[in-house]
């Protein structure tokens, strides 16, 4: 990646070369991945081939669509995929996230006035509600 920092490619590389070797060992017939912010990188730039698993999906916590490589990563995989996003989180771009949604077809959450730890800073029950709703958000992705 083009600005990435050494420590983000090192990174970003020793998570996929291990979640290759996982899927390569395992051969599952369904994966699940779940990632949240850095690791929405990570996960946009894996190589997952059909040969090591026949379903892929995808939960994207907090993803730093901002970066043209994540959203072109995350639209190439193609995955069913949940975005979860906080409303009031400077890193949340609702255009890229509005893109992506479209171009997967994916199920969308975004919690009002939550920061990227997905709290509403001075609102705990704000907070609880958000975390609900996530859950549930969740659950229902989880059991199509």
């Amino acid at each position: 990646e083009a600005n990435e920092t050494e420590w983000e490619s090192a990174f970003r590389k020793s998570v996929a070369t291990q979640v290759t070797s996982l899927l390569e060992g395992a051969r599952p017939t369904k994966v699940t991945f779940l990632a949240k912010s850095l690791g929405t990188v990570v996960l946009a730039s894996l190589e997952v081939t059909s040969q090591m698993t026949a379903q892929v999906q995808a939960i994207w916590v907090t993803p730093i669509f901002g970066q043209g490589s994540v959203r072109a990563g995350a639209v190439a995989h193609g995955w069913r995929s949940l975005l979860i996003a906080g409303g009031a989180d400077p890193l949340h771009v609702p255009n890229h996230h509005a893109a992506v949604r479209e171009a997967l077809a994916a199920d969308s959450l975004v919690l009002p006035n939550a920061d990227h730890s997905l709290e509403v800073p001075g609102d705990v029950l704000a907070t609880v509600d958000g975390l609900r709703a996530l859950a549930q958000a969740v659950l229902a992705f989880a059991r199509p």
